[in-house]
């Protein structure tokens, strides 16, 4: 896969955090998951962004597909919001200009390489979905099951 694609989704991602914090996510998330604070939405982005550092620099090319999978699953967690809710889910528009067309040219610059398989891409994609849910499934244990108590 080509390095400069690894390097862009590093920079999308910076550009998709902007968009996110300053287009009110914190503000957006409190409808569907109260008590969802700025010091959550920090740290699950500093662990992103070092995911996509990492991927940069790494030649695995399934840790790199994976990341590629992670801004697709990304992605869709902002337009289905996005459609079903009929309004702005901050982070959309990164989301669908950069992070698509990047996750989509991943796997199409593995498959020129020769280096795509069935078997690496379906890892890719579960990996990226399941690396999606863990802060998700953090935010319903904290508001399901913690503040239950």
């Amino acid at each position: 896969m080509e390095n400069w694609i690894s390097w862009s989704i590093v920079v999308a991602s910076l550009i998709h955090i902007f968009e996110e914090y300053y287009g009110g996510w914190i503000n957006w998330v409190q409808k569907y998951a109260k008590g969802v604070k700025l010091s959550h939405f920090v740290m699950v982005n500093l662990v992103f962004v070092g995911l996509c550092v990492v991927a940069s620099i790494c030649d695995s090319l399934l840790f790199k597909l994976s990341i590629a999978s992670l801004l697709f699953a990304n992605s869709i967690l902002h337009i289905v919001p996005t459609f079903i809710f009929r309004h702005y889910s901050p982070g959309i528009w990164s989301a669908i200009l950069l992070y698509l067309p990047l996750s989509f040219l991943s796997f199409y610059a593995a498959w020129l390489d020769n280096s795509l398989t069935f078997r690496n891409a379906f890892s890719a994609l579960l990996i990226g979905i399941l690396i999606m849910t863990l802060p998700i499934s953090a935010q319903f244990f904290r508001i399901f099951v913690i503040n239950r108590k």
